[in-house]
C-alpha cells in the first residue's frame, strides 16, 4: 500500500495480518520480530505476543482473575513491561493499587518491578517506559500529581532509584540509560535529562519553555512546542545532541522513527505524515523497521497489519 507524506509517498509492503476476537487495547512492536498487546472485553486481562519468525500468536500472561487490567505494554529485547491493576477504576472505586511487571518472553518468568505504596487515583497510575534494560515511571506519593516522584529500575541489577521528587506531568521517556522528562515551572515547561542510575544531576536540554508530548525512541527525541500562540510545531533531536531541529511548523503527537518523525496534522489531526530528519542532518537509517501500518478495532474483531517500510520514492521537498 502507499501513504502520502510530505516528502512523496511512503511504500508499505504488508507482511502479516493477525485477526483477534477481543478488543485490542495497548500495543508495542519492536526489533522487527515481536508485537505484544493487551486484549479483553472491556478491561484487558491478557497480554498477547506475536512472533514474526515463526508466525505464532500466544498468550504471554493471563491475569489471576477476570477483572485484572493490563495496559501500557512496552517491549524490547526478550522482555515485555506492563502496568497491572487488580481491576479498572471507576466512579465507585476511583483509587486502585497497581504493580509494574516485566515478563521474559522466552521463559514466561514474571518480575515484579514495583508495587504501589498506596492506592492511587486511577487517572494518575504510572504507565512504565522501557529501553531494553531500564524501566522508568512516575510514582504519585499522594492523591495529586504534584506529589509525583520519577523512578527507575535496572532489570540487570534489580536496583530501584528515585531520580526526582515532586515533578508533576513529567511524561518521562527513557533511551540508552538516560531518562528525559518535562519540568514545569510557573510560566514554562522544558525538557531535562538525567542518568537513570542517578549518577549525575539533571541537565536542562531545551530553553523554549513550551515543550510538550515528549517521546524518546529509536535513537532520538521528538516533541511538540508552540512557537507562537496556540500553534504546535514538531521538533526532533538525536539523543545526546544539544541542537533541536524543527521538523514541521504544525503538528502534534510526534513519534521518532529511524530516520523520520511521524506526527498528526491539523485541523482535525486525522491525517498522519512522516517527515525525514535527513532534511536537517545526515541519517544512517536501518532498511528494516517493524511498524504498525493498519489497526481496526471493533466490538468483536481486531486486525493488526504490519510490514516493511521502504524509503520514499520522491525526493524531499520543503513544507
Amino acid at each position: 500500500m502507499e501513504s502520502p507524506t510530505i516528502v512523496g509517498r511512503l511504500h508499505v509492503h504488508p507482511l502479516t495480518t493477525v485477526t483477534r476476537t477481543e478488543h485490542l487495547q495497548s500495543l508495542s512492536a519492536w526489533g522487527g520480530r515481536f508485537i505484544a498487546w493487551t486484549e479483553g472485553p472491556s478491561n484487558a486481562p491478557a497480554i498477547i505476543l506475536y512472533d514474526r519468525t515463526n508466525g505464532q500468536t500466544r498468550t504471554l500472561l493471563h491475569g489471576s482473575t477476570a477483572s485484572v487490567n493490563f495496559f501500557a505494554v512496552r517491549g524490547e529485547g526478550n522482555m515485555v513491561v506492563a502496568l497491572e491493576e487488580p481491576s479498572m477504576p471507576d466512579d465507585s472505586r476511583p483509587n486502585t493499587t497497581w504493580r509494574i511487571i516485566a515478563v521474559d518472553v522466552s521463559t514466561g518468568n514474571v518480575t515484579v518491578v514495583r508495587k504501589s505504596p498506596r492506592p492511587t487515583p486511577g487517572l494518575i497510575v504510572p504507565p512504565p517506559e522501557f529501553d531494553g534494560r531500564w524501566i522508568v515511571w512516575e510514582e504519585p506519593q499522594g492523591d495529586t500529581v504534584e506529589t509525583t516522584n520519577l523512578m527507575s529500575f535496572d532489570t540487570q541489577s534489580g536496583h530501584t532509584f528515585t531520580l526526582a521528587t515532586k515533578v508533576p506531568y513529567a511524561g518521562p521517556s527513557v533511551l540508552d540509560g538516560v531518562m528525559y522528562y518535562r519540568q514545569q515551572r510557573p510560566d514554562s515547561t522544558d525538557m531535562f535529562r538525567v542518568p537513570v542510575d542517578g549518577s549525575a544531576p539533571a541537565v536542562q536540554v531545551t530553553h523554549t519553555g513550551v515543550v510538550g508530548g515528549l517521546v524518546a525512541r529509536n535513537g532520538g527525541l521528538a516533541w511538540n512546542q508552540p512557537p507562537t500562540g496556540n500553534a504546535s510545531s514538531v521538533w526532533y533531536m538525536p539523543a545526546g545532541a544539544t541542537t533541536p531541529l524543527e521538523i514541521a511548523s504544525q503538528g502534534d503527537e510526534a513519534f521518532p522513527g529511524r530516520g523520520f518523525v511521524v506526527y498528526a496534522v491539523p485541523p482535525d489531526y486525522g491525517q498522519v505524515l512522516a517527515a525525514p530528519v535527513a532534511r536537517a542532518r545526515a541519517v544512517h537509517s536501518s532498511s528494516v523497521t517493524m511498524s504498525l501500518t493498519n489497526l481496526h478495532d471493533g466490538p468483536s474483531t481486531a486486525t493488526l497489519s504490519f510490514g516493511r517500510n521502504a524509503t520514499p520514492r520522491d525526493p524531499p521537498r520543503q513544507l
